[in-house]
């Protein structure tokens, strides 16, 4: 996988996080995307600050 690639998606997630679910959702005042890996870890992507990542954590 290319650099490129993984910038671009990291963007992307970036724009959904700030833009579809910030701005678009009444109340919502952070937001993170998390994925879970083949092996069953779950990380966080794209956290709109630091309040988003601590939320993940106490979830996962």
């Amino acid at each position: 996988m290319s650099r490129r690639f993984l910038i671009f998606v990291d963007e992307t997630l970036e724009h959904i996080t700030q833009g579809a679910a910030v701005r678009a959702v009444p109340g919502i005042t952070c937001a993170s995307i998390s994925v879970t890996t083949r092996d069953g870890k779950i990380q966080t992507l794209a956290p709109t600050d630091e309040l988003a990542e601590v939320a993940d954590e106490l979830q996962y």
